[in-house]
């Protein structure tokens, strides 16, 4: 560090004093029945002076040196090829200072030790389960332990028990504090709602006060006579002898309370958005201060007798705040989840996830200096002659290949950095895990633009060139907007917007200005225009998705939830050894992955393993996480001529390695031919699933669209020459259209709730509808006139119908059942409940969905009988559908579909592709199948081949049914309302 002072210059003094004079109430009564003490009202504060902590458009923060503090354990040592310091392992749940700061008592996860947080020393350990607080006694020979059930009393010598001060299997404390006389403890219990003092020596309670409720903070002041307690917007203050209220404040959200410069009076503590409100309750007077750009408050804590106040955000950094000259002292590099200073205000220790880092307080330094990070690597990228790496800690480095040293540190603009890139022409972006982007310019210190994406994390990319920078959300939340954002960096202004995307990957091909985004939908951009090329749903299972671009082909890998590897348009090929994270190779034919001893070096001719790169740390694996390797892989990426390969490891550091040549590919993947991808020249017809050999796209060009709100659901005879629509309202209709023109023929109102809708081979519809009582059903049969309408009514309830032969009713409910003019036909079967039913146009043939398939119903004028079980289904099928000529039954499930050859009872062909299939549908001549899709994807099978013939992609919702006119070549889908006819 240059100079501590340096950093202070960047600060500007506050806007001068700020507080006035506040009323005091009337005397009230306090806890004690008849007692009164004068208790201020919580009136508005002055408005909140703002401090500037801003230079050159950065935050001033403080310099990132810090030592890390094991809790258990030595930290593993370096290796050349290694940037920056391993954070410790142990993960500090709990820590509390001594005095002097010459030692800790932490607890972890089942763990309790004594350690020298300087040198990281561990004196003594112990198992102990549940710690909730920890607080060392002034002296330092003792310190109190909290458990889920007991207050504890323990040596700090050796971590043995002395006395247990209170127990009680229902107690629950999450905070203790000692008086400065060591002599009394003060908690909260939470489920009394009260706080309660007590004698240490003795263990004798001395003062109980309340009602109060769960409190997060509670502290002695510097005398022990007083006692303040804050919790869910709360804040209130007790005379330890008397009981008495002495000031209360249950409407400004107060979080944390702590006491000033060695004063009885001077409270502070912290609220919404950054916001610190310091009172002087002697005095009746209030003032705000506001932290500029800092989160929401969580916690404070006073440093000593001095006017400094350490203000915990639960974000990137802790806040040093000089309350007397209302000045931000400095921001402290960390994401710590609480703070633990000593006594005599000289160290800070600030724990919480995988590490703890101690402070030389007021000057600010750490008392030693490690470059690095203070948690995972999660995000690498190699730019020039730069290596740049973000952490969960909300720091993003970039270092210098050569040197193996920091260029500079950027902290305390996100909580969490998901992705880093760098420009060819030294800018360098970060995003973080709410949607936020950053860029900052070449100088590594002036912040060029801000950008938001929405809530979930923002991924960034620079192109290969540095003309454009993509910015888009990982994830999707229904209830935020998420966008992505191609930006032209000439001008640093968003050239285009891209709504309702989750954008994990990018890869650029830098020959035709074009990027693909995946995985949800995976697309291709047209940078110079940006224009958006619609592409395939591919959902991946429930890893992360990388997409590559390599000499004309589209790649596609998966993570570790269905380890598998494609090239778009053909059908996938599964590899268990791909895993999370993966890259490909920008000019060779390898991609990489990880396989936890090593990370593997995969040809993508032929899926081998080819090389292999064993760079994995091999610290001592501490106590909590025995059962899993610690030091994982987080992020793969090769640099852009392909040469090296950078990695980030959950240990907090990253490593470089020089990638491995391998021989180059062929024309195959995995012995699967590769479509070749020249045809990007005509960019307003280029997607995906157009590298089919044969295939049409269709993109939001329905021939005709009817509105038909409220109906909901759909169906089409099979012969193709109807539809019938159903909805429900004031009254539940249902309508019967013209498939080829969409003009009405019948519309009939039904009185009861519609179950199920079926077209007979007669053209007949058939309507099964429950009253309300659902004690029995009636079957609605409509004809082509309404005298031809009949109704029948049955004794049971049915959720599913069928027109069988001779007119008989095909009734699933409570059994299977047929009946013939409202009598029941032959035996009843035991019906197991299903979600999911199909029959054949004939009635004769019927489906219904089991656990892991389908089974048979064979009916006949005798009545019905079992047929075979149908398995090879992707899971419990939601959808079932025959083909007219009943050769033919297709299922939908949570990982696809399958087309089945119902005489062999075995499956013929899988179909994948889409999200969530809702509806299924054979052509009239039985060659083709249509499926209908959430995603709003309408695709068209070959059903001899199994192969994908057409995609539409639809800007209307197409979920609520699916089906062929009688030229079989126009497909019908009902969404929301919209009724489609899409010519193929």
């Amino acid at each position: 560090m240059k100079s501590q002072t340096l950093w202070f210059l960047a600060f500007l003094a506050g806007c001068g004093a700020a507080g006035e004079n506040a009323e005091v109430s009337q005397p009230t009564h306090g806890d004690k029945g008849g007692a009164t003490s004068s208790i201020p009202v919580a009136v508005p504060g002055p408005q909140a002076v703002k401090l500037d902590v801003a230079t050159a458009g950065l935050p001033a923060f403080l310099s990132s040196s810090a030592v890390y503090v094991p809790a258990f354990g030595n930290s593993p040592s370096t290796e050349p090829d290694t940037y920056g310091t391993p954070a410790p392992l142990g993960v500090h749940r709990h820590a509390a200072l001594s005095s002097d700061a010459t030692f800790a008592i932490v607890a972890s996860y089942s763990k309790i030790g004594r350690i020298n947080p300087t040198t990281g020393k561990l004196v003594w350990e112990k198992e102990q389960d549940e710690v909730r607080a920890l607080a060392v006694s002034p002296d330092g020979a003792s310190f109190i332990l909290v458990t889920d059930k007991d207050l504890l009393l323990c040596k700090s010598a050796d971590g043995s028990i002395v006395r247990t001060l209170a127990s009680d299997a229902h107690l629950s404390i999450e905070n203790v504090a000692i008086s400065t006389d060591g002599k009394r403890v003060a908690y909260a219990e939470s489920n009394m709602g009260s706080v309660v003092v007590l004698d240490v020596a003795s263990g004798r309670k001395l003062q109980t006060v309340g009602s109060f409720g769960f409190a997060a903070t509670v502290v002695f002041s510097p005398s022990g006579n007083r006692v303040c307690a804050a919790s869910s917007g709360k804040l209130r203050l007790w005379d330890v002898s008397s009981g008495y209220t002495l000031f209360t404040d249950e409407t400004s959200g107060a979080r944390g309370c702590a006491f000033l410069q060695g004063s009885d009076s001077l409270i502070a503590s912290g609220e919404a958005h950054g916001t610190i409100v310091l009172r002087d309750i002697e005095a009746g007077s209030q003032s705000r201060l506001t932290l500029p750009g800092a989160w929401d408050v969580h916690d404070v804590e006073s440093v000593g007798k001095s006017p400094l106040l350490v203000v915990n955000h639960r974000g990137p950094y802790l806040s040093v705040l000089d309350t007397s000259k209302k000045v931000e002292m400095a921001r402290l590099e960390g994401n710590f989840t609480e703070q633990a200073i000593s006594a005599d205000g000289t160290k800070l220790l600030g724990f919480g996830g995988q590490n703890s880092v101690l402070y030389h307080l007021p000057s600010l330094t750490s008392v030693v200096s490690a470059a690095g990070h203070l948690g995972d690597v999660q995000a690498v990228a190699l730019s020039g002659d730069r290596l740049i790496t973000g952490s969960r800690d909300g720091t993003t480095v970039i270092w210098n290949l050569t040197t193996r040293t920091p260029l500079a540190r950027l902290f305390g603009f996100v909580d969490s950095v998901t992705s880093v890139s760098g420009s060819p022409h030294g800018h360098v972006a970060f995003g973080g895990n709410w949607g936020d982007a950053y860029v900052v310019d070449p100088d590594l210190k002036t912040v060029r633009a801000h950008y938001t994406v929405g809530e979930n994390a923002a991924r960034v990319a620079f192109s290969p060139d540095g003309k454009y920078l993509m910015i888009s959300p990982s994830g999707r939340d229904g209830r935020y907007s998420n966008e992505a954002l191609l930006i032209n960096t000439a001008t640093w202004e968003v050239q285009h917007r891209y709504p309702e995307v989750d954008w994990d990957t990018a890869s650029f091909y830098p020959s035709r200005d074009v990027v693909a985004m995946g995985p949800d939908p995976v697309q291709l951009i047209h940078l110079p225009t940006g224009t958006l090329l619609r592409g395939s749903k591919r959902y991946v299972g429930e890893g992360g998705m990388r997409i590559g671009i390599y000499q004309n082909w589209l790649l596609g890998l998966d993570g570790f939830g269905q380890p598998r590897a494609w090239v778009f348009g053909a059908d996938p090929k599964r590899i268990d050894t791909v895993g999370w994270p993966s890259s490909f190779s920008p000019t060779g034919g390898t991609f990489l992955t990880d396989r936890g001893d090593h990370i593997a070096v995969r040809s993508l001719s032929s899926g081998a393993q080819v090389a292999k790169i064993s760079g994995f740390l091999t610290p001592k694996v501490p106590f909590w996480a025995r059962d899993d390797k610690f030091d994982k892989v987080l992020d793969i990426q090769f640099s852009a001529d392909g040469s090296k390969v950078g990695v980030g490891y959950s240990s907090g550091v990253a490593r470089m390695f020089a990638a491995p040549r391998p021989a180059s590919t062929t024309g195959e993947l995995f012995g699967t031919k590769v479509v070749d991808l020249k045809g990007l020249a005509d960019l307003s017809t280029i997607d995906p699933e157009v590298f089919l050999e044969n295939s049409v796209i269709k993109i939001d060009v329905a021939e005709r669209h009817i509105r038909l709100d409220p109906y909901t659901r759909m169906t089409v005879s099979a012969d193709g020459a109807q539809a019938a629509v159903v909805g429900q309202g004031f009254e539940q209709k249902a309508q019967i259209l013209d498939t080829l023109n969409g003009s009405i023929k019948r519309t009939s109102v039904v009185s009861s709730n519609i179950e199920s809708v079926r077209f007979h081979a007669s053209g007949r519809l058939l309507i099964i509808a429950e009253p309300s009582s659902r004690d029995h059903a009636e079957a609605i049969i409509i004809g082509a006139t309404q005298k031809q309408d009949s109704t029948v009514a049955l004794p049971d309830p049915c959720k599913f119908g069928a027109l069988a032969p001779k007119d008989d009713i095909l009734c699933l409910g409570s059994n299977k059942r047929l009946y013939r003019k409202g009598s029941k036909v032959g035996a009843d079967l035991p019906y197991r409940y299903s979600q999911v039913f199909a029959a054949s146009a004939d009635g004769g043939l019927a489906a219904y969905g089991t656990e892991n398939g389908a089974k048979l119903l064979l009916v006949d004028s005798f009545g019905i009988r079992e047929g075979k079980a149908l398995s090879g289904l992707l899971g419990t099928p939601s959808q079932l559908a025959f083909s007219p000529d009943k050769k033919w039954l297709a299922a939908s499930g949570e990982g696809g579909g399958v087309i089945l050859n119902i005489e062999k009872g075995a499956v013929a062909h899988i179909f994948e592709g889409q999200d969530k299939v809702t509806a299924l549908a054979f052509s009239p001549d039985n060659t083709l199948l249509a499926t209908a899709s959430k995603d709003r994807t309408i695709r068209v099978w070959n059903v001899t081949t199994g192969q994908l013939k057409w995609v539409v992609h639809s800007k209307w919702s197409v979920e609520d049914g699916v089906g062929f006119a009688k030229d079989s070549n126009t497909v019908l889908t009902l969404g929301n309302g919209h009724l489609a006819f899409w010519k193929l």
